[in-house]
């Protein structure tokens, strides 16, 4: 019982009201309290994310030589429209004939290919000179 007077003090839930709740309600405030919590939380990383987006236009922006039309810039912001029926059933179609005659072991190995012998093994270390007779 102390443990849960202490949780419910931390949640803001005077003691007089607690001595009037049951153990059940006492819990119940307490999952009230944490999901405001977790909602303030979402909120604050939400105002978060929109503050550095802006900062990060902001200084976009200033670097521009000429300025999009603001019709653009409110547009762009805009998610996609999600498909929904024949349409949808159509992309996913058109989707399926051109991945159709993909050969991807063809094109992991054209990749593997192109970054040369050796690709994916440990490079020198970042702040590591080499000299010509391998010592540093």
């Amino acid at each position: 019982m102390e443990a849960l007077r202490k949780h419910a003090l931390r949640a803001g839930i005077g003691v007089l009201e607690w001595l009037d709740l049951t153990p059940r309600e006492t819990y119940m405030m307490l999952d009230a309290y944490l999901w405001r919590e977790e909602q303030r939380r979402k909120e604050d990383e939400q105002r978060l994310e929109q503050e550095l987006t802006l900062a990060w236009l902001i200084a976009a922006l200033t670097r521009a030589k000429r300025l999009p039309p603001l019709r653009v810039l409110l547009t762009a912001a805009k998610p996609a429209k999600p498909l929904k029926g024949e349409e949808l059933e159509q992309r996913r179609s058109e989707f399926m004939e051109m991945t159709a005659n993909l050969d991807l072991e063809k094109i992991a190995r054209k990749k593997k290919a192109k970054a040369g012998p050796g690709a994916g093994a440990v490079g020198p270390s970042i702040g590591r000179r080499e000299t010509s007779d391998g010592i540093r």
